[in-house]
């Protein structure tokens, strides 16, 4: 096997992107306690005292629904990642969100079990079913908060439950039922499905997967290079088949099959120029 030596290897750059992350809504909630309010809120909505910069437009979308309003500044907020997506693809999911990290870990301690040993990709046949169930939940949530007037998603969101978590912990020295949220999904995670929030139910993961599209940036494959060694599959945590060519739109970007390659197959790129055999359509 020739091995590529100049292949690239983003892991490091994305640990630091989500220690950041994570570090940011641990240390907002501290600092505002300080009276240091430059900076306001979590992931869910962060800006300053008087104006939200970055809005989940998951949140947005059922503030709209709910209020039967729509507000043209938390429009403007809730832009920056659906924009993101659309260059970007899916990748606020693996390089950003908090539950990921924690998915993460879940993966580690299937790997520990024993239980990734052997994974084989979606087919798909399970991988259109997979899709059609995320963005049914996705639909059928946003149609229950406009007919409730309740932020559903917002009450069942891992990323949400976790800030309320970072905040509540802080300002009240206590932790809540979101605990209980984060603790079924990671056990699900853990014993039943691979990622199972993130591929299933993420109702933020699936907006994201409908922004992206075919010049987004995405893992392409070079059949040239490909030795078919099968290890891009054996590690990709969202049961995609990079070997085969087949990459929907539940990648998360998270590049782990890319730094797996030895021989550089597989690169993130924007570009379809890469002899890719078979840009997937799923």
């Amino acid at each position: 096997m020739k091995l590529n030596k100049n292949r690239h290897h983003y892991q490091p750059y994305r640990r630091a992107i989500q220690a950041t992350v994570l570090l940011l809504m641990i240390a907002i909630p501290f600092l505002n306690l300080l009276k240091i309010d430059v900076v306001q809120g979590t992931l869910c909505s962060i800006g300053t005292m008087t104006i939200n910069i970055i809005t989940c437009p998951v949140g947005a979308i059922q503030t709209f629904l709910t209020t039967r309003h729509v507000d043209l500044l938390l429009l403007l907020s809730a832009s920056f990642f659906v924009v993101l997506a659309f260059v970007f693809g899916r990748i606020f999911c693996s390089w950003i969100c908090v539950q990921h990290v924690f998915s993460e870990m879940g993966d580690k301690i299937r790997n520990v079990l024993g239980r990734n040993k052997g994974c084989q990709p979606d087919s798909p046949k399970r991988y259109r079913r997979g899709r059609k169930i995320l963005l049914y939940f996705l639909g059928g949530s946003l149609f229950a908060a406009f007919i409730t007037g309740i932020p559903v998603i917002c009450y069942i969101c891992p990323i949400g439950a976790i800030c309320r978590l970072f905040i509540n912990g802080t300002y009240l020295h206590k932790i809540g039922g979101e605990i209980i949220v984060l603790a079924i999904i990671l056990i699900a995670e853990i014993s039943i499905a691979r990622r199972g929030w993130c591929k299933y139910l993420c109702p933020v993961g699936a907006l994201y997967g409908v922004c992206s599209h075919s010049r987004s940036l995405k893992v392409r494959r070079n059949p040239d290079s490909c030795v078919g060694c099968g290890k891009c599959v054996e590690v990709c945590p969202m049961g995609e088949a990079p070997l085969h060519g087949r990459i929907g739109k539940t990648c998360t970007n998270c590049a782990i099959c890319v730094d797996s390659c030895t021989t550089g197959a597989l690169k993130l790129s924007f570009r379809k120029s890469l002899n890719s055999d078979q840009e997937s359509k799923l």
